[in-house]
């Protein structure tokens, strides 16, 4: 054991044992027990017990013999194992987690102690008081570290080695019987170390936290020489705190800013059943970049589960890094961060065969994870296990690997390690490969695992591997996230396959033999197979590995021994084992089927069971007449939103025949309470996922050029929406070259801009060929940033460089249409129109013109696009690739063939007008216009002292699914979108008191909505207060504006929240019989009304909070959170009685500019000035503006005082009163002169903290 063939023989020491002295005030290590102050160990205290301990280690102990250590997870463990390195003595790690059962743990212990020719035993003194003075320990000598670390180190050096010295025996199996030792020298450790370090990005500079074992490959790996090796901050926790407590983890990722963690899939889905939400909903992982996946390949679902569910503390997709790595061989592949994980689907035959086959989504499909890529300096090959020869891409083979990192060997195990460590390729003759003995595939050096060679079931001469119908099991049936194994065995000389699956012990006989038919029932319907047996056994019982790792060998060993113990088992023989699935009662199917469908649908003739209400091809009107005879013919309460639901025949005969017999639908869905049982979370105090909205700028219908004159209307009451005719009487040309029958039945209203043809081309630097070109929406976005830019407080030029994201929600070409009908204007334009007219450009243009170096994304989801722009955007926020960001939604309409599309799609009302909620309603009205909002954290904006409009709790986006038609909504897909931002927000649905819905004014599309709403409530909270939350659509005022639409309902919420109002609704006078909110949570919001907050159970008021909707008529889907922002007494800036003068700067191009510009201000100030206080005026146009040529400077004492000097500014270009003397103590005046001759100034550096606040006002 002293040395491994073939490895240098060089002496030296191991970089582990010195590490202490090149960071001697650090704390390498510290760990943290469950309620126990954290232990911490320094570089300068690590060298110490190293040392020591390691010194009396050479004196007991010849070179080369093992130690073992007989210690828990913790700091003693550290020192202890890399002072055997110190001694070079070989290292024997033993899993010691409980002391409960002596007996048993020293039955374990002997067997290693036997296996390894254990010289010494390392251990501390409740592991020695408890197994020390057993008879069978006697002949072996014991060591307390503690003592033996506590001595002198003067004059101690480390004993030589050599890097093919062994260095560790890792066992890999918990058996009595036969245990089996990996073999890994220095050299192999050093490797290990340094590869995974530079896999994972660890430095010195890093901060680790796990809770891995220390005694397993992948803990020891993670958690102890990757972060000693770079002299990287390790926290460590016992691995039992976690198990116990998982939220644990979180809580130590939090406190010690962790940038790396291990979690291989077991702690991923045990944290999602094991913790709520909301009850770490004030932890921040912000600062984690990696989290390391081992054990197995990460599944697909239990990633995304996990970041829905923790998305909202700062774990993001890109932290994932999927990781290919044994005991024998140290990490062989990985997925460096800042990519999400990479996913293949393959096809499910293909697999059977070992072919490698690319397949869509799909029943016949396997979803397989990237252990990402083959790392430096390792040669890894797919290899047929059989002939020895290399498999290509499109095949599987055993995965051969051949690294610095790879053993020797087995301890005790020759013939064995001769044949796993000593592949050699057929042909090439090539030797040294370890074959790992798993199956998989390397495709663009990207490495897939499959499964265990061993481990392949064959049944009449079909593959099939148990963890892909373990997967299926977890996906299909499983109520929680238990363990289960699949396992096989020979009976009568057949291969028969056996499900143990783990469950609650307390659930009653009927719950148990629900729980195995849905297994039996899934695997049957993916694979095609016949489960011989499904065994329920309790919690514990399956046996898995130190890093959770379920142990299939094992448990079949357990069950053929009849250790395990049985609660139920089903066996394919047993007449209960027959599928439940059942027909729909033959009464009720025939009533439905002749008596509601066929009147008004023919085709129903051919309904049966498994028939979708899609191949049906029914319109709104049919569904609606439908459901009408079904409350006739039934008696019951019956929606049309129902066929959104039950999408078969048959599922919809079993619900009505539910409720004719009075009992429940029978839907398993989720119990009452279980999703939410979240507290409140309005109180005060920011959590990291807040994000602020600290700038508002739009242009809508009837005038609305700013926030407070859209808001203005809406409370008015104004109508927006007008004539094309009178307003772009174009359209109506354009119809007519369509040979459409305009004034005959062609629409003849929508929601239009003043001034969408407009662009000061020469204020952005454009010349007028090339501003011709341009969509309009092109021109409007740049004038659109630079307004909510200033409106902000930040110019946007000031911010070139920054990390600053745009995202844009568009998807209407009409101007494109326009030049196309026109090949004569290529000649024109030339390759302007191809900047000009591409989607791309719209938020590229606007990144490319004030250099902003953050993400820039066109997102196209229809209606729903600029919605989905602002969750794209608070993520970029959230995950910190973007400073800030800027979400956008634009719509502009200059053709006709939309609305030629919409009439004969039946979606436009006859009379222009949205009629949401009402019984009337028969469509919408086009609108145009567009919005944008600036969006940063919250706890900077509170900082920064930044006007906040409302913060972002939370938001969600969905795809629905398939529905009855292309156009038609899904019910379900709504409602879990719902369902899905609140648990974004980690907040309770009690808390919000206005939603503001998609409400497009469709007679089956409100009543899907509000019954996705309904069923969304009702699931969550199951018994909510009545009425009180209210439901509107700002598309009653202005139409729906389809791309823009999403901004505009966020806009109006945002000023309701300012003004505390609800708003009302227009042409809304009865309520759509389709619609039934009584008794629920809603009501219908149809005319303003104070917004009072909601209280708590104490009395104490909540926050006000609303939800935002906004869907594509595709099924692209998003809601977003808002919650009103108070600002806290201690960020306020100095109070009013302290401002004795101010000095104002304005600026413009030009000195007519100037006098506009100075119009405009006067005008803000003579609207709002009860509410602007004249130091923020100042400070924000001091900081918040660009310095443009044409500059105008002065000193005012009051508000009315400034509205007198505007005035003489804006009238003929008055010079304002002198900014008066400049002495020393007024060191604004003498930077206002400066300014004036064209100087730059830090202007922000003339103020004392607390800063001023940046306010909202007119922009240039």
């Amino acid at each position: 054991m002293r040395r491994t063939s073939g490895q240098e023989d060089a002496v030296g020491k191991s970089p582990f044992v010195e590490q202490g002295n090149l960071f001697p005030d650090k704390a390498l290590f510290t760990f943290h027990q469950e309620n126990k102050s954290p232990e911490r160990l320094s570089g300068h205290e690590f060298n110490q017990k190293v040392f020591a301990l390691g010194g009396v280690l050479q004196q007991a102990l010849a070179p080369h013999e093992s130690v073992l250590l007989l210690l828990p997870q913790g700091l003693d463990f550290i020192y202890s194992l890399i002072a055997c390195w110190f001694a070079n003595v070989v290292a024997v790690p033993f899993a010691l987690t409980d002391l409960s059962a002596p007996e048993r743990m020293a039955e374990k212990v002997l067997a290693l102690v036997s296996d390894c020719q254990a010289a010494c035993i390392l251990t501390d003194k409740a592991v020695s008081d408890a197994l020390g003075s057993m008879p069978a320990f006697q002949s072996v000598p014991w060591m307390d570290v503690k003592a033996a670390s506590a001595g002198a180190v003067a004059g101690t050096r480390a004993r030589p080695q050599a890097p093919g010295d062994t260095a560790l025996l890792l066992y890999t199996s918990g058996s009595t019987s036969r245990p089996k030792a990996v073999m890994l020298s220095h050299a192999n450790l050093i490797a290990q170390a340094r590869m995974a370090a530079a896999q994972w990005r660890i430095d010195d500079q890093s901060r680790i936290v796990s809770w891995a074992p220390l005694y397993h490959s992948f803990g020891l790996i993670v958690g102890l020489l990757a972060p000693l090796i770079k002299g990287a901050a390790g926290t460590l926790m016992p691995p039992g705190d976690f198990i116990k407590n998982p939220e644990t983890w979180l809580r130590r990722l939090d406190q010690y800013a962790a940038t790396h963690t291990g979690a291989p899939n077991f702690a991923l889905d045990l944290c999602c059943a094991a913790i709520d939400p909301a009850q770490v909903g004030g932890l921040s992982v912000g600062a984690l970049e990696a989290i390391i996946c081992g054990g197995e390949p990460i599944r697909k679902q239990t990633w995304e589960t996990f970041v829905r569910t923790f998305g909202h503390i700062g774990f993001r997709e890109t932290q994932f890094c999927p990781n290919f790595g044994l005991s024998e061989t140290g990490s062989v592949a990985f997925k460096q961060a800042g990519r999400p994980p990479r996913f293949l689907f393959l096809d499910a035959a293909g697999l059977a065969d070992r072919r490698v086959i690319v397949s869509p989504k799909a029943k016949n499909s396997r979803c397989v994870t990237s252990c990402g890529e083959i790392g430096q300096g390792i040669r890894a090959l797919a290899v047929h296990p059989d002939t020895c020869v290399p498999c290509g891409p499109s095949r599987i083979g055993e995965i051969w690997v051949k690294s610095p990192g790879v053993a020797s060997g087995y301890l005790n195990c020759a013939a064995e390690s001769a044949q796993i460590f000593s592949g050699i390729l057929a042909g090439t003759k090539e030797n040294g490969f370890f074959r790992t003995g798993d199956l998989g595939f390397i495709q663009d050096s990207h490495l897939y695992i499959i499964g265990r060679e061993k481990e392949m079931i064959v049944i009449a001469g079909k593959n099939y591997h148990p963890v892909d119908i373990e997967w299926t099991i977890r996906e299909m049936s499983s109520d929680s996230n238990l363990p289960v194994a699949v396992i096989s065995r020979r009976i009568d000389g057949q291969e028969r396959v056996i499900v143990v699956q783990e469950v609650d012990e307390t659930l009653d006989a009927a719950a148990f033999g629900k729980i195995a038919r849905r297994i039996r029932g899934c695997v049957s319907e993916r694979h095609g197979l016949a489960l011989d047996e499904v065994i329920l056994v309790p919690e514990k019982s399956i046996p898995k590995s130190g890093g959770g790792k379920i142990q299939r060998r094992w448990c079949r060993q357990a069950y053929e021994d009849k250790r395990l113990k049985i609660l139920h088992a089903c066996r394919q023989n047993d007449p209960a084992a027959r599928s439940e699935a059942g027909r729909p009662p033959a009464g009720i199917a025939a009533v439905l089927k002749d008596r509601a469908f066929l009147p008004e649908c023919p085709a129903a003739g051919q309904l049966d069971t498994d028939t979708r209400f899609a191949e049906l091809g029914l319109s709104s009107l049919q569904y609606m007449r439908i459901a009408g005879r079904i409350e006739a013919l039934f008696d019951i309460r019956f929606s049309p939103v129902m066929f959104f639901k039950y999408r078969r025949f048959g599922q919809l005969a079993r619900y009505i025949a539910g409720l004719t017999a009075k009992q429940d639908d029978g839907r398993a869905g989720r119990p009452p309470g279980e999703f939410m049982g979240f507290p409140d979370a309005g109180r005060r105090a920011a959590v990291p996922n807040d994000v602020a909205i600290i700038g508002i700028a739009c242009n809508f219908p009837g005038g609305a050029r700013d926030a407070e004159t859209f808001w203005e209307n809406i409370i008015a009451g104004k109508d927006a929406v007008a004539s094309i005719a009178q307003s772009r009487p174009g359209i109506l040309q354009d119809a007519r070259r369509y040979g459409a029958a305009v004034g005959r039945g062609f629409p003849e209203w929508g929601g239009f801009i003043d001034g969408a043809d407009t662009f000061d081309a020469d204020f952005f630097g454009i010349s007028p060929l090339e501003a011709e070109s341009m969509d309009p929406q092109q021109r409007k976005l740049l004038e659109l940033v630079w307004e909510v830019m200033e409106r902000s407080g930040y110019p946007a030029r000031g911010m070139a460089g920054e990390k600053i994201g745009v995202f844009v929600g568009a998807h209407n070409t009409d101007y494109a249409e326009l030049v196309h009908r026109h090949p004569g204007l290529v000649e024109v334009y030339g390759a302007f129109l191809d900047s000009g007219l591409h989607m791309s450009l719209l938020p590229h243009r606007v990144s490319r013109m004030f250099d902003f170096r953050g993400p820039s994304e066109l997102i196209n989801s229809a209606c729903s696009s600029s919605l989905v722009a602002v969750h794209h955007a608070a993520a970029s926020v959230r995950n910190g690739q973007s400073r800030l960001a800027i979400a956008c939604g634009i719509n502009l309409m200059f053709t006709s063939r939309v609305y030629l599309m919409a009439l004969k799609a039946g979606m436009l009302a006859r009379d222009g007008r949205c009629k949401t909620f009402d019984a009337a309603a028969d469509g919408f009205a086009r609108a145009e216009g567009y919005g944008a909002v600036v969006i940063k954290p919250l706890h900077r904006a509170v900082r920064d002292n930044d006007t906040i409009y409302g913060i972002i709790k939370g938001s969600a986006i969905n795809h629905d699914g398939q529905s009855n038609s292309l156009r038609a909504p899904n019910l379900v897909g709504q409602k879990s979108l719902i369902q899905d931002a609140w648990r974004a927000a980690g907040i309770s649905p009690e808390t919000i008191g206005y939603i503001e819905t998609h409400g497009t004014g469709t007679g089956l599309g409100d009543p899907v909505e509000i019954q996705a709403l309904l069923e969304a409530y009702r699931e969550t909270a199951p018994d909510p207060p009545a009425a009180f939350c209210g439901l509107g659509s700002v598309k009653t005022h202005m139409g729906h504006a389809e791309s823009a639409a999403g901004m505009a309902g966020l806009i109006q919420v945002l000023m309701a929240l300012k003004h505390r109002t609800l708003p009302g609704m227009l042409h809304f006078k009865e309520p759509n019989p389709w619609i039934r909110l009584s008794p629920g949570p809603f009501f219908i919001s149809a005319r303003k009304r104070e917004w009072r907050r909601l209280s708590r159970p104490d009395g104490s008021e909540m926050p006000r909070r609303a939800g935002v909707s906004s869907f594509g008529f595709g099924g692209a889907n998003a809601h977003v959170i808002v919650e009103e922002y108070t600002a806290c007494e201690a960020v306020k800036s100095a109070p009013a009685e302290e401002d004795v003068s101010a000095v104002i700067v304005l600026s413009a191009m030009n000195k007519a500019g100037l006098r506009a510009y100075a119009d405009r201000l006067r005008s803000y100030v003579s609207k709002f000035g009860r509410s602007v206080r004249l130091r923020d005026l100042a400070y924000t146009l001091q900081v918040g503006r660009e310095a443009m040529a044409a500059r105008a400077a002065f000193r005012v004492n009051d508000l009315s005082e400034l509205n007198a000097q505007l005035g003489r500014l804006a009238q003929n270009g008055g010079s304002p009163a002198p900014l008066g003397a400049a002495g020393p103590e007024n060191r604004a005046v003498q930077a206002a002169r400066s300014w004036l001759q064209g100087r730059p100034v830090d202007w922000a550096a003339l103020y004392a903290s607390p800063k001023p606040r940046r306010i909202d006002l007119p922009a240039y």
